[in-house]
């Protein structure tokens, strides 16, 4: 009965593959029995020490669709486990009262929320996908040098992280293991939900991944049972199990065990806000559960009205936030913290934007000001795309917005690129971010921007380039010459080259900027070099 079980899971789990979209590299499944992961092909190494068996009969299954980074001879793009584990950082966040601590220090701040992290929308063709190392270091490079301390992250996907009840995807968490690692390496502590909130009967499941009416799917039961169905709330239970005790394969670090994770989110949104919110009972089971299995601290998923209040008094949850997508939010911010303040608990602005950009100063000004407030996390940063230019997101217009549209934004603050979805506001708002991120530190505004790293020449076809990008680069200088050798003394063929071009763009014209005095039949080659915000200049790139 029990093999019928896995086996029916995995062709549920197959059905579901077939739904998704332009998938590529095989990736490894795993199915859970009895608290031992089997794997559903052919044992291959893996970071923790579990017996690898084949399920027999179970299909083939269609794979989760991962980008696969250009090499280069400085850059490794598999998951290797450190030999003697080390942790990023030395303590881990606690909470006393509705305060936050790094050690004896109170821990503050103001940064961004981060969606590309863990699974990419970004890229085209694909409407989701695990993103390449380089995508994760360059994006928690980015919130480094804001003086963001914290990240947060998107939530675990269905398909390309959990597959069925017990199955897991190990691309989507090698992509995980390489996105913690980032963070770590970067000083960037992560806030990570757990599952996503639901969708109303008929609505269209194209944005969200990790709805829990997904995990209600495997079972064949309705999204309104989630939270009361004790087969789903294992479920879900298991699933948190397996992540928090996996080895990272990056860092060798169980993740359960590692500081870098300021907070296990129970959800993203839950109950939104028109839908049933998660429950006392359910919040502190699952809450208790997470504490069972890590150190870090857990955060309330909960959003919307009243209701999401559920579990104030729960005591195994440390952090409520609040998202604010309007204009005249700061009463109701006020009323949120003082009320989470007064129950002992810490309260911070999970999300902000999708409106006019001056109303986001106010929104930090209060995280700074008042002391119910921990921190702050704008929606959303991104980053350089693995294949050139930038990643680039859209949220549209909406009725509080200006008349362009609200989108992403990058570092250092590129100047506007419309058809390309990079917007008027972002220099400022960027500026503006980082100007609180110190203020919040007692840091002065004069702290030095980072000096970027070497950008990474992709192809030179007939004077037409393309360069990965290098986070926190003002601007590139090109050189050309005849030779394969530079070293920087050349003088340059152009200056101030930006690279504020979607990677949409990129993919359709061909290539990122072009010599506009090539002629063809020259045998030349170029180099690139980024220009940081202060004029630091990186090394120069490889040589095509």
């Amino acid at each position: 009965m029990a093999a019928i079980t896995i086996r029916s899971m995995v062709v549920n789990a197959f059905l579901i593959y077939q739904l998704a979209v332009h998938f590529a590299s095989a990736s490894p499944l795993y199915a859970a029995k009895g608290g031992v992961h089997r794997r559903l092909f052919p044992a291959i190494e893996t970071p923790s020490a579990v017996i690898l068996t084949p399920i027999a009969g179970s299909p083939t299954l269609l794979p989760i669709p991962t980008q696969t980074p250009t090499s280069t001879p400085s850059e490794t793009t598999s998951a290797t486990p450190s030999a003697t584990p080390s942790l990023a950082f030395q303590n881990f966040i606690t909470r006393r009262g509705n305060k936050l601590y790094d050690g004896d220090q109170q821990f503050r701040f103001v940064s961004a929320n981060t969606p590309g992290l863990l699974i990419s929308e970004d890229t085209p063709g694909i409407r989701w996908v695990v993103p390449p190392p380089y995508e994760q270091d360059d994006l928690m490079r980015s919130v480094a040098g804001i003086g963001g301390l914290v990240a947060r992250t998107y939530t675990l996907g269905v398909p390309y992280h959990i597959v069925g009840p017990g199955v897991y995807n190990e691309t989507g968490f090698v992509g995980m293991d390489n996105a913690i690692a980032a963070a770590g390496r970067n000083g960037v502590r992560l806030i990570v939900p757990l599952i996503n909130e639901n969708l109303s009967a008929g609505e269209e499941n194209t944005f969200l991944i990790g709805a829990y009416r997904d995990l209600a799917a495997f079972r064949g039961l309705e999204a309104d049972v989630f939270y009361t169905n004790d087969t789903l709330r294992s479920d879900f239970k298991d699933t948190i199990t397996y992540v928090l005790n996996r080895v990272n394969t990056v860092t060798g670090i169980r993740y359960g065990d590692d500081p870098t994770i300021l907070a296990w989110q129970t959800g993203n949104e839950l109950g939104s806000w028109e839908k049933p919110p998660a429950p006392a009972d359910w919040l502190l089971d699952i809450s208790t559960h997470i504490k069972s299995l890590s150190q870090s601290l857990v955060m309330d998923g909960t959003i919307g009205g009243s209701w999401r209040w559920q579990g104030i008094d729960v005591p195994t949850i440390d952090i409520y936030d609040s998202h604010l997508y309007g204009t005249n939010d700061t009463k109701s911010l006020r009323e949120d913290a003082a009320f989470a303040s007064l129950h002992g608990k810490v309260h911070v602005i999970g999300e902000y934007g999708l409106t006019d950009p001056v109303v986001y100063d106010t929104y930090m000004d209060e995280n700074i000001n008042n002391p119910n407030i921990t921190g702050s996390l704008i929606w959303s940063l991104r980053g350089h795309a693995n294949g050139g230019g930038l990643n680039v997101h859209s949220e549209g217009k909406n009725g509080t917005s200006n008349e362009y549209e609200i989108v992403s934004y990058h570092v250092p603050g590129l100047p506007p690129n419309i058809p390309d979805k990079i917007g008027p506001e972002e220099t400022t708002v960027i500026a503006d971010l980082r100007r609180h991120a110190l203020a919040i530190q007692n840091l002065p505004s004069t702290t030095p921007y980072p000096a970027p790293i070497a950008p990474v020449l992709l192809t030179v076809t007939n004077g037409q380039l393309t360069w990965r990008g290098s986070a926190w680069a003002a601007s590139y200088t090109v050189f050309r010459g005849n030779s394969t050798s530079f070293n920087g003394t050349e003088t340059p063929l152009a200056m101030g080259v930006l690279d504020n071009v979607s990677i949409g763009d990129v993919v359709t014209r061909g290539y990122l900027w072009a010599d506009a005095s090539f002629v063809a039949g020259m045998e030349v080659h170029y180099a690139v070099q980024a220009v940081g915000v202060g004029g630091d200049l990186s090394p120069l790139s490889n040589v095509i």
